[in-house]
């Protein structure tokens, strides 16, 4: 059974209505931060190619997980902080920074070419993730009628999201202890990462569309 939160004064109300703006502007200026570093980061690189190099196709791979990794964290993260509703706790204000952390460590990787960085910080960008969706979860449960109808519509779904995380992040982690022990540097495993998360991010544009297609439709 979903817990009830206790009943409800207006501080807690001022809370919850207030929360998404305030969240998504801190979430968003971090991922600001991210995504300029990641320029910062292919500037070289990208002055090599347009000067007439042949830059490796496994970081040119790499670089572009990196900007799938942030469309798809900022897809998630904001639209469900838009959709559901709680009250905001530690947990809110520990995990858009760790988001920051470990995309800005996947971001170095790709500056100092580290691939066994590169795996190992992606792995833990999904646990991250991984926690984040069971903060949601959570918290949503706790304030259950202000959530109902999204929780109802979405309960399976977020489960299926939860066990995709999962296997990506364990999926990474192997594919970062092959390459310290083997030194593969293979372009396959970078493709595949590629089209893990252009999986993941049409699965989050089908995930939100029928959701939003199955809400209740006001008179």
């Amino acid at each position: 059974m979903p817990r009830r939160a206790p009943a409800h004064y207006d501080h807690i109300e001022r809370a919850i209505n207030d929360f998404p703006t305030y969240h998504i502007t801190f979430f968003s200026i971090i991922q600001s931060v991210v995504f300029g570093y990641l320029l910062l980061a292919i500037k070289d690189e990208l002055t090599y190619a347009l000067a007439g190099g042949s830059p490796n196709p496994v970081w040119i791979s790499l670089t572009f997980v990196a900007f799938l990794l942030i469309i798809a964290i900022w897809q998630e993260y904001i639209v469900g902080s838009i959709v559901f509703r709680w009250a905001p706790g530690l947990p809110d204000a520990m995990i858009p920074v760790l988001f920051g952390l470990t995309e800005s460590l996947v971001v170095f990787s790709i500056s100092f070419q580290q691939m066994v960085l590169f795996y190992f910080s992606l792995s833990s960008v999904c646990v991250i993730a991984f926690l984040q969706y069971v903060n949601l979860i959570r918290e949503s449960n706790w304030h259950f009628e202000k959530n109902r109808a999204a929780l109802e519509l979405s309960r399976e779904l977020y489960r299926i999201n939860e066990i995709w995380i999962f296997v990506y992040a364990v999926a990474a982690f192997f594919f970062g202890l092959s390459e310290a022990i083997w030194r593969l540097n293979s372009f396959y495993l970078a493709i595949f990462i590629v089209l893990c998360l252009v999986a993941w991010l049409i699965r989050g544009h089908i995930f939100w569309k029928r959701l939003f297609e199955e809400s209740p439709k006001e008179d």
